[in-house]
């Protein structure tokens, strides 16, 4: 089942997941990258991206592990509801 979505709703649309989930989408500010918006308004599409989407997903860096006293300790993991304007 095919579902279209007008053009003139998709701000409407955009402003409604933005209250449900962490919506990421290409800004400027003041390079072109994909960030966290807190509104509609925010997205820049008028150039392609310097920096890449998987950068939200996929850190530069992650603490996997922790020794301490000569024992290993697992950190915990976070998952967030996300959703890309991609």
């Amino acid at each position: 089942m095919q579902k279209i979505l007008p053009k003139k709703d998709i701000s409407k649309f955009i402003e409604n997941l933005i209250k449900k989930y962490e919506v990421i989408a290409p800004t400027k500010n003041p390079n072109t990258k994909f960030e966290k918006i807190n509104s509609f308004k925010e997205i820049f599409l008028d150039t392609i991206t310097e920096v890449p989407i998987k950068s939200q997903f996929i850190p530069e860096n992650e603490k996997l592990l922790e020794f301490k006293n000569k024992k290993t300790i697992e950190t915990s993991g976070e998952i967030k509801k996300q959703f890309s304007l991609d």
